[in-house]
Order: C-alpha cells, then sequence, then structure tokens
C-alpha cells in the first residue's frame, strides 16, 4: 500500500462537546491549501460531524481547527431536485459505501439520489453532482452567513460574499467566492440560499475563494 492509503481521516472524529475522542473531523485539501471540505451531518455548530450518523445536510467548505475553537467563513453545499427546494436540508446517505480521504470525497445522497464528488484544489475544489436519471429540474445551492451575491449568465458564474467574525482573533473577514458550472443554469433564490438549476443529469462545478477580492479569486 502507498502511504496514502493509510491514512483514515474520521480517527479522531467521534466527539461531543461532553465526550472528546480527538476533537477531529474528516479533513479533505491539499497541503497548505485555503480551506478545508468535509460533511455536515449535525447542524451548523461546532460539533457539525459525526462518524455514525448516516444523515447528510451538504459539503461543508471550512475554516474550523477544532469544534472548541469553533468555525469562520464557512459555506454549505448540497443538491436537491423537484419543483421545490427543501430547506433545511436533511437527507441520509449511503455512509458504508461513501469515501473520505484526504483528496477525494464521494458519497450517494439517498432521498434525492444523486452521487456527489469533491476534489481539492489550493484555492476551492472541483464537484461532480450525478443524479439518477429520473427527470424534473436540480438544483446546486449554497449557503453561508450574510450572504450577498450576483450571477452572470452568459459564462454561469456565481459570485457570493460572505461576512464573519474570526473567533479567534475578532477580526471582521469578507470571504469573496466564485462558483462556476460547466452546464446550462438558471438563478434561484431559496428562502436565505441562493441555488443554480440545473436540467442535466451530471453537472460539474469549480469553486474557488479569496480573502481580498473577487479579483483575485483562482
Amino acid at each position: 500500500m502507498r502511504p496514502y492509503e493509510y491514512i483514515n481521516t474520521k480517527m479522531g472524529t467521534f466527539n461531543s462537546q461532553r465526550y472528546s475522542n480527538g476533537n477531529c473531523y474528516p479533513v479533505c485539501a491539499v497541503p497548505r491549501g485555503m480551506n478545508f471540505f468535509t460533511l455536515q451531518t449535525r447542524g451548523g455548530g461546532s460539533w457539525f460531524y459525526s462518524p455514525y450518523e448516516p444523515s447528510f445536510e451538504g459539503i461543508r467548505l471550512t475554516h474550523q481547527p477544532s469544534p472548541w475553537l469553533s468555525d469562520y467563513g464557512n459555506m454549505l453545499i448540497w443538491a436537491d431536485r423537484g419543483e421545490a427546494a427543501h430547506t433545511p436540508y436533511w437527507s441520509s446517505y449511503d455512509i458504508k459505501n461513501s469515501v473520505l480521504e484526504p483528496s477525494y470525497i464521494s458519497l450517494f445522497v439517498q432521498r434525492d439520489r444523486y452521487t456527489v464528488e469533491l476534489a481539492p484544489t489550493n484555492s476551492g475544489a472541483v464537484l461532480r453532482f450525478r443524479f439518477h436519471k429520473e427527470g424534473g429540474a436540480k438544483r446546486i445551492l449554497f449557503g453561508c452567513k450574510n450572504l450577498k451575491y450576483s450571477f452572470d449568465q452568459s459564462d454561469r458564474r456565481l459570485k457570493i460574499s460572505t461576512f464573519d467574525v474570526n473567533p479567534s482573533t475578532k477580526a471582521e473577514l469578507v470571504e469573496y467566492i466564485i462558483a462556476e458550472a460547466d452546464s446550462v443554469c438558471e438563478l434561484e433564490t431559496v428562502g436565505d440560499h441562493v441555488a443554480l438549476r440545473f436540467t442535466d443529469d451530471e453537472i460539474s462545478l469549480r469553486i474557488a475563494t479569496s480573502y481580498i477580492s473577487y479579483e483575485h479569486v483562482a
């Protein structure tokens, strides 16, 4: 086996505020990258992941060093199908056959019957959503604090900014995020969230971030 194959990102992840077994969560990222990616299974607080709960609320873009230090600049990404979006989102997922590796995430979301895959990059990630061919509209949703956004349909680029406060230094932070789709899509607002709506069964999405400006997103 290669050294990479010995890594189990679930080690030390069975935690709660009362009982700690490592204060970890499964991180998918490149070395010295700008973001971590993981699963959110139990709400948007600091203790957002459990390795034994087959529930899925979304892929979480996060910067949390420890549940005790909290998170900042985080965003939740998930998909659903149908004429009306489900918010807040919850589904079971195939926990036994999911893949949580340092450089790859793959899982099957059972309610809306799609597979989501993620590979991290230096400033973001590439995601692929594969829906079972059952017809109807599909959407990818984005949720974060103090959401502001704009959408250019000609190049299928969604610009998102999220305002937050670093819990350690109390510094004010604005994170600039660009999500670019490879398929024709339309903008849709869903409560406090924003979504891209598709008709294709397979969708690829590239995400990149910056703490300076949209012009520095690469």
